[in-house]
Order: structure tokens, then sequence, then C-alpha cells
């Protein structure tokens, strides 16, 4: 089946044109010879001496062939052999070469052999007849040639001489080819992949025991058939057209790029396939050998966790859902405690619980509104919280201003994270612009490499001097202090113009 790469046709091409070119010249002389007479001896004996020369340089050009050249006139007598053809005699019990020689008659020698017994004899002489007589345009015959010491494989071809007064013959060894054979329809065998190998005209001629196992049919039933009898109904029609255009530019890929594959089984099922394709050179042309890989089960597994997949993101979202629910109702029973309550201090700190309650409820309208659990769209949030504290505020007196790259973050850091900026919003408001002074608080949030960078400043009085937010006794401060050892985050304070907190903690998911 592979390519076998010899050199019996260049052979048959030597033999040929030397054979012609030594009865051209042998025709020339004759004639030539004929009408002398006895004052043209010398010129005779040029001629034959030229004859001679010819001869012994076509010996020459059939001597420096690999493979066993013998020539056979029209009754099957040796005419001409090689130093291969000797040198296999010899390698094979037959030193003198009796019955391979020169005189001898090949056809009696394989006569011989049939009756002795060799299954391929009669079928190499018949075979020469054909040939002979002109049946047959060409014979070739591969066939065993065992030896006790080793396994032996050879080839035999027999194409006519141009004169049509007999045949040329080449022997070779296709050993290694054979080997080589064996070796890969052995591997294509065993491999765990239906495995098919296709002509250019769409003929299946190999499959393995997977292949008779995937669709259900005999290797017999396969063998000789187009490959479109494995194709479902509805996309035969196409098929052709994909191969012709895989064999225009034939290279190893798989099959049906982007599209869904399907075969047919013998009961008429059809079941999703992955298929790859590799060209393989051979004598009769490119053939495509097909792994076919039956992808039902893994389908069936996909359609499961997809089934799993959008009854947990169900669930997820209900969960979401009933938390900002729950959030809000406690955010509500914190508004109704803190207007029966008689004490400023008691009201304000109730009030700023009721805000961190809301920065955490809205993570979680986030999640329900977007479905994505996997991450916050940061910027959305800040923009949202920023909405909750403006309705809380004097109008036109603290302007919040937000500028925000587009930054993902996972549940578990966008939760203290926003709780973060609550508290220093909160913070700021509070404490920033005192006696009804006019400012502005501004959150910028920005990408600096494989960080996040989180600005929170206002425009306000600033920092009281020495003063070290670290040690600070503000619940507020402490609370900004414990989430980002919990996110890992690094915050800077300064005073600008007015105070100016910058968080710094790895990138986003």
């Amino acid at each position: 089946m592979l390519k076998d790469v010899t050199d019996h046709k260049r052979t048959e091409e030597a033999l040929r044109k030397a054979r012609d070119e030594l009865e051209l010249e042998v025709a020339e002389r004759t004639a030539a010879l004929a009408g002398a007479n006895a004052s043209d001896l010398t010129e005779r004996k040029q001629a034959e001496d030229a004859l001679h020369r010819s001869l012994a340089f076509n010996q020459v050009i059939l001597d420096s062939l690999t493979a066993q050249v013998a020539t056979l006139d029209a009754g099957g007598r040796i005419t001409a052999i090689n130093e291969s053809w000797r040198q296999f005699a010899r390698e094979n019990g037959n030193p003198t070469l009796e019955g391979a020689g020169i005189g001898a008659n090949y056809l009696h020698v394989c006569q011989r052999a049939d009756r002795g017994g060799d299954p391929g004899a009669q079928i190499v002489a018949q075979g020469i007849e054909a040939v002979l007589n002109g049946s047959l345009p060409a014979f070739s015959i591969e066939y065993p040639c065992h030896s006790p010491a080793e396994r032996r494989w050879f080839e035999l071809h027999v194409n006519p001489l141009i004169d049509k007064a007999g045949v040329v013959i080449t022997h070779e060894n296709v050993t290694q080819r054979k080997l080589l054979e064996e070796r890969f329809r052995q591997a294509v065998e065993m491999a765990p992949s239906a495995m098919m190998m296709v002509n250019g005209r769409g003929e299946i001629v190999l499959a393995n025991a997977q292949a008779e196992q995937v669709f259900g049919y005999p290797r017999e039933e396969l063998l000789g058939q187009p490959i479109e009898m494995l194709v479902p109904e509805r996309l035969r029609g196409h098929h052709p057209g994909y191969r012709a255009g895989f064999l225009t530019e034939p290279k190893a890929r798989p099959m049906g790029k982007g599209r869904e594959l399907f075969g047919l089984r013998r009961d008429g099922n059809e079941f999703p396939v992955e298929i790859g394709l590799t060209p393989i050179e051979t004598e009769e042309g490119v053939m495509v050998l097909s792994a076919i890989v039956d992808i039902s089960e893994r389908r069936r597994a996909e359609r499961q966790i997809e089934t799993a997949l959008k009854e947990k993101t169900v669930l997820l979202n209900e969960v979401h859902h009933r938390v900002k629910n729950n959030l809000q109702v406690i955010a509500s029973l914190l508004n109704l405690q803190a207007g029966r309550s008689s004490s400023e201090e008691l009201r304000q700190a109730l009030r700023e619980s009721q805000h961190r309650v809301h920065a955490m409820a809205l993570i979680h309208q986030l999640l329900y509104e977007t479905r994505n659990f996997a991450a916050v769209r940061l910027a959305q949030y800040l923009e949202r919280l920023l909405e909750l504290q403006r309705s809380s505020l004097e109008a036109g007196r603290i302007a919040l201003r937000l500028d925000a790259a587009e930054v993902h973050l996972d549940v578990n850091r966008a939760i203290p994270c926003a709780l973060i900026v609550n508290e220093l919003v909160t913070n700021a408001i509070k404490h920033a612009f005192p006696d009804g002074r006019r400012g502005e608080i501004y959150i910028a949030l920005r990408k600096a490499n494989d960080e996040v960078v989180l600005t929170v400043s206002d425009s306000g009085i600033g920092l009281p001097p020495a003063f070290d937010w670290r040690i600070a006794t503000s619940l507020g401060l402490q609370i900004v202090s414990l989430l980002a050892d919990q996110m890992g985050a690094v915050i800077n304070v300064s005073n600008v113009i007015g105070a100016r907190f910058e968080l710094c903690f790895k990138g986003e998911v």
C-alpha cells in the first residue's frame, strides 16, 4: 500500500533503450556487411569490433542496475542477464546459474517450479506468455519467497521489447516495503479509533476492527464501497466535493472545522463524530487515511454539564436575589430604628450601618441583573454606589465624580472593595466639608501593569497634622484597615488639596 521507491521503471527504460540501440546497430552493420566484397574485410572487422564494444557497453548498463534483469526471446529463452541476476542466483544456492543463465528457457523453469509445489510459478509463466503473445500489455506480480533465515517478498515485472520479439523481466526484493506495510497495517488495526483509508475514487481500501465496531459493518462489506455509504443521506450530496477539495491541497488536518460531523451506522442511526485526515502517498496516487472518533458519549456528557450549569445558574441567581432582598430588609429595619431613636449620635450610627448594608446589597443586585456570578464590573458598581450616596446629599453642595477604567473583580474581593469605597466616601462627606463648605469627592479606578489602583480623594480641609490613619479610633477607618488586609491591598494616605486615600491590589479576574 505504501509507495515503493524502486528503480524497476528506470531499469526497463534503460534496458529497452540499450536493446533498441543494439538492434539498430546490428541491422545497420548486417546490411553493410551483406553488400561487402573481399576488399571490405578491414571495414567488416571494424564493424565487428564496434558491435562488441556496443554489446559490452550495454552489458555495463545492465550490470549497474540494482534490480535483477533478464531478457527473453519469443520462445521464453534467456538472451541476456545482469550481474544482480547472477548474484541473486548465487545467493540462493545456484552458483552455476543452472536454469537461470543465458540460453535457459525461463518458461520451463517456471513449469518445473510449479510441479515442485511453488504456488506462484504457474501464474508467472502464464503472465510471461500473455505478454509474449500480446494478450497483455504488461504483467506484474508480488509474491513471498521466504528463506529459512528470513521472510522475503519479491516483485516481478514483465514488459515487451519494442520489436515485440521478446520481453524484459525485472525482479526486485521488496521485503523492506512489505515489512513497512505490515507495520502500518498493524498500527492501523490496533488503533483505538476507527481507521479507514480511501482512494482517489472515494472507495474504502482499508478498515480496522474499530471501524467494524463503530459502524456495525463487517470488513468485507466495507472494502471497495464508496465512503459516502457511511455519511447520512441528508449530508451525502456535498461529501464528494469535500473529498475533491481535500485532494487539491492534501495535508494532515481535522475534517470539517467549524461544522458538526455525523456518521451513519449499518442500522441507520446517526451519531456525532470527529475525523482527522492524513494524506498517504501510494503507487496508486494519494489516498486519505481517516481517524474517526465516535463522540456520542462526550456530547451526552456535555449536555449533562450544560443542564447542570443552567440549574446552578438558576440557583445562584435565586440566592443572590434573596440575599439582596434580605439585606434590603435589614437596611429598612435600620432606617426604622433610626427614625424612632431620640439620640442624634445613634441615628447617625444607624444610617452609616444602613449605607454599609446597601453597599453589600448592591453587589448582589448587580450579580442578579447581569447573570455573571464570577465577576463584578467595578466601574458599573461604583457608578451605582455613588447614585445612592448622592440621594442622601444636600443638592449642589458636594459633587461626586467618577473616572473608572473597566475592571472586573471576583465576588470575594468586590464586596470588601465596595465597603472600603463606601466608608471613605461616607467619611469624606462627614468630615471634609464642615460648616456647609462646598467641594467635590473624586473616585478614580485605573490599571497599572498587573495591579489595580483605586483612589478616593476630596477637595476638603484635609487630614489633621500628624494624623496616622492606621491607629485611628473611628469605626470607619478601622473597617477600611481590616478589609484592606482581607484583600491583600496596600493603602497610601496623603494630604494634597484635601485627603487622598490610594488603594493598590493585585489585578482583576
